[in-house]
């Protein structure tokens, strides 16, 4: 593998743009161009053209408070779109269940994805995954995981505990957004974690209104896959919706993947990274 301590800045950041209006507790934004918006939240979103409430997706009416006041000004809107988070620190606890699928036309699978009524959630974006270990490793035997994810202007602290595979994969899952990568990386190696695999790839992500499962379409450097998490009925349901049979679902880790393709391509491992 490569050097784990070795960190890049491909994501890069978004310039500052004077034309919007940020205020506490208010949020009144000029103009917004919605693909700038997602994940990143609304401060860190390009600002082009004005938009009506029938050009954003979700409507306003799904974000309690936001209302249209003139063309191309929305009021009351959080500092993030989909998933408001107005602390530093936001902790989310649960049980994960989920499934892979490789995707072998990238075209076709978002069009069977806007046919069964599924809109962008959050909008393409860059994502650089660290697992951490200690030394002697005393997670991965006993199936768990430390990660840092770098998303765009996201960044966020993962724990996973031991998988039930079935089906469908299961396991207990703790995470929490942190306002600085590298203050995390520096934390998590003074707590005796020590930077390992890295995996990259660029993330969409897709829902549904009202559905609390999500679809993700991930461009990776050894293909694109997608991943469908929520409820294990959700899931079969909608990958019936998708034309996906039970025979096509993946359990396997992105790491596990990785270095399945290296053996066949007859390559060493390293870390999953674009070149």
């Amino acid at each position: 593998m490569g050097d784990p301590g070795e960190r890049r800045s491909e994501a890069g950041t978004n310039a500052s743009h004077p034309e919007w209006h940020y205020g506490d507790p208010g949020l009144v934004v000029e103009c917004i161009d919605l693909e700038g918006i997602g994940e990143q939240g609304l401060d860190h979103g390009r600002l082009d053209w004005p938009v009506g409430e029938e050009e954003i997706t979700p409507p306003l009416s799904h974000y309690p408070g936001a209302r249209l006041e003139g063309p191309g000004t929305v009021i009351g809107l959080t500092d993030s779109f989909s998933e408001p988070h107005n602390s530093r620190l936001s902790l989310v606890k649960g049980l994960e269940t989920e499934i892979k699928i490789e995707v072998l036309s990238f075209r076709g699978f978002r069009k069977r994805l806007k046919e069964a009524g599924f809109r962008i959630k959050h909008r393409r974006v860059f994502e650089r995954n660290t697992i951490f270990e200690t030394s002697p490793p005393s997670l991965r035997p006993k199936g768990c995981m430390v990660r840092l994810r770098e998303a765009g202007l996201k960044f966020t602290i993962t724990y996973k505990g031991p998988a039930t595979v079935g089906k469908h994969k299961s396991r207990e899952e703790v995470e929490f957004i942190v306002s600085d990568a590298d203050a995390a990386y520096t934390f998590l190696m003074r707590l005796g974690y020590l930077p390992g695999f890295v995996y990259e790839k660029y993330r969409t992500e897709y829902a549904e209104i009202g559905s609390s499962g999500v679809v993700t379409l991930d461009e990776t450097p050894i293909g694109i896959y997608a991943e469908l998490e929520g409820e294990e009925k959700w899931i079969d349901f909608t990958a019936k919706t998708l034309g996906i049979a039970d025979t096509e679902y993946i359990t396997a880790s992105y790491g596990a993947l990785y270095l399945k393709w290296c053996e066949r391509e007859g390559i060493d491992p390293g870390h999953m990274r674009f070149a």
